[in-house]
């Protein structure tokens, strides 16, 4: 295998990790377009309990941001493992599950849960949703 196979491999890794950073991007679009639109819905009623449905999309979108990190992550492993083999020892294989991180690469869920650029963003929304239910 030469070094132009391996740069294509790296290459293909490169493509998934820029996926699911645009995907974290979209879906953070998407969060706040439907928590902007379920309280432009409620402001007109009287109960102010209907706030709490925009929650819903913030917890979901919260779940599904962090889980494209955890993709992310992990492929940034198997980028890492990839440009350190040897041209002989590249098998061109995508599988995430066979990646064994350390621990400071933080491949967990719970850490890009509570990861800077997650946890800020959906606080941030919940706070605004919390502040309108109150004062409108």
């Amino acid at each position: 295998m030469n070094n132009e196979e391996k740069m294509r491999h790296l290459e293909m890794i490169e493509g998934i990790i820029e996926r699911m950073g645009n995907n974290c991007f979209q879906l953070k679009g998407w969060a706040v377009a439907l928590v902007s639109a379920i309280c432009a819905f409620v402001v007109g009623k009287t109960n102010k309990m209907y706030f709490l449905i925009a929650y819903i999309p913030i917890v979901l979108c919260l779940s599904l941001d962090a889980f494209y990190l955890y993709i992310e992550r992990k492929y940034r492993v198997l980028y890492r493992e990839t440009a350190c083999k040897d041209n002989s020892e590249i098998d061109f294989l995508m599988d995430i599950k066979r990646i064994k991180p350390q621990k400071t690469d933080k491949c967990s869920f719970v850490l890009c849960v509570i990861s800077r650029s997650i946890w800020p963003f959906y606080l941030c929304i919940g706070i605004t949703v919390f502040l309108v239910m109150k004062f409108l």
